[in-house]
């Protein structure tokens, strides 16, 4: 998800928009003195990226996840009656998770970071979000904080489309493995009553579950493993991103489609959020709602609204709008 600071009003040559007024930027020069200079934002300096910030984080979101995978591993497989074995299955749900979900991450936040670059951009490395906290996913994900507005519509459509369809380049086939380890498990008679945590199938899922493991006999759950979970949780996060609203990939994508017509999508689609959320009494999304709305529900202008995008851009941004059906669940986690 990218996070621009500003919005551009014009444009010029070097793909930065100016300034009416002067804006003041930090500029680090050869003594590492830092300095303030008033400039215009056509003769930006980029600050220097924060490698040592970057890779720590980067880091901690491998730990939070390993310790995710772990507990996770506590909650769904019984003690095998041994310290070496209960180990080995901690180290096992630990690394598979983390390697898995940090693998997709990576992949979805370099699409956006290296089409940034491409385009001469000013965007900060990827900045991953640990969350050891919450057991479930140990990661809020990542983001990249973007230095100016883009020069066109085309360039926003880019950046934005790359994430997600870098990221599920690796989600697929990590699902695929994972149900190649996983087989249908029986409910017991009693399970709604004994509180056991279960995800929602997205239909990619359920679709790629039929043809591993065949047809899914009734009263049975798909069993979880390290990898699988790591895929379901890639899912989730890019339908999330996908959403048409705002900063997410889904509003950069809609109002490279749409112009600012999307706009009206939006508030549309906020208002019918809220009013589904409460005709069902299903709160999931309220969190991430009300932090869209406080990003801003309206998508900043580009520089040149009006420039083509052109038939292939057109098919690939709806049908990668399309993936929500294919990739969101309205109750991924219920009891």
């Amino acid at each position: 998800m990218d996070l621009p600071e500003s919005s551009p009003s014009e444009v010029s040559p070097s793909g930065l928009e100016p300034a009416r007024e002067p804006v003041e930027i930090i500029i680090v020069d050869e003594s590492a003195q830092k300095r303030r200079s008033s400039v215009p934002h056509e003769h930006f300096y980029e600050l220097p990226p924060r490698y040592y910030l970057a890779a720590m984080l980067y880091l901690a979101t491998f730990l939070s996840t390993f310790l995710a995978g772990a507990i996770m591993s506590n909650e769904l497989l019984p003690s095998t009656g041994g310290w070496v074995g209960d180990q080995g299955k901690l180290l096992y749900w630990g690394f598979g998770y983390s390697l898995g979900i940090m693998g997709i991450l990576t992949f979805h936040e370099l699409g956006h970071y290296l089409q940034a670059r491409r385009y001469g951009v000013p965007a900060s490395l990827p900045y991953f979000i640990p969350l050891p906290v919450i057991q479930l996913f140990g990661t809020m994900g990542a983001v990249i904080v973007q230095r100016s507005g883009w020069r066109n519509r085309k360039i926003l459509f880019d950046i934005a489309v790359t994430g997600p369809l870098a990221g599920l380049v690796l989600t697929v086939p990590i699902l695929y493995f994972g149900l190649m380890s996983s087989s249908y498990l029986e409910l017991p008679p009693n399970y709604e009553d004994l509180g056991i945590v279960r995800f929602g199938d997205p239909l990619i899922l359920k679709l790629m579950a039929a043809q591993v493991l065949g047809e899914q006999p009734p009263n049975t759950e798909i069993e979880l493993t390290p990898l699988l979970y790591a895929g379901w949780v890639g899912l989730f996060v890019t339908a999330l991103n996908l959403i048409p609203l705002g900063q997410l990939d889904g509003g950069h994508i809609l109002y490279a489609l749409l112009g600012r017509r999307a706009h009206h999508v939006a508030m549309g689609l906020t208002l019918l959020t809220v009013a589904l959320m409460i005709w069902f009494s299903r709160y999931t999304y309220v969190i991430m709602l009300i932090l869209v709305v406080l990003m801003g529900v309206k998508h900043p202008p580009t520089g040149d609204d009006q420039i083509s995008l052109g038939r292939m851009r057109i098919v690939v941004g709806w049908l990668t709008l399309a993936f929500l059906i294919l990739g969101f669940t309205p109750t991924p986690i219920y009891f």
